[in-house]
């Protein structure tokens, strides 16, 4: 993505701790991405082990000019990598005259 001038930052990240995991557990880790905004996205994670989720978390990214801070649009190259992955309400993949998600507001606020 840098190569094309495109980045991502954490804007946001939370974790909360279920139930201990030991050292040597074998967990899975599953990551799914709740939401697709003009600029941001979020993706939810857990950690399990045997079905048990252990701890969860949150993380929420907004992209970004390469080499600055400057907010910008998620491209449709990336959009269109992360649709497999959606799990959200609303379509991953947006035509440019549907509104935009009001969290875009708190990517604008998170990227300055």
């Amino acid at each position: 993505m840098i190569d094309s001038g495109i980045d991502m930052v954490v804007a946001e990240a939370s974790l909360r701790y279920r139930a201990p995991v030991r050292f040597d557990a074998d967990v899975e880790v599953s990551a799914a991405v709740t939401r697709l905004g003009r600029t941001g996205m979020t993706t939810r994670l857990a950690i399990s082990e045997a079905g048990e989720v252990l701890s969860e978390g949150e993380l929420r990214h907004v992209f970004v000019a390469a080499g600055g801070n400057r907010k910008t649009e998620i491209p449709d190259s990336v959009r269109s990598g992360l649709d497999p992955y959606f799990v959200g309400e609303e379509p991953a993949s947006r035509s440019e005259d549907q509104p935009d998600h009001e969290d875009d507001q708190q990517d604008d606020d998170q990227s300055r």
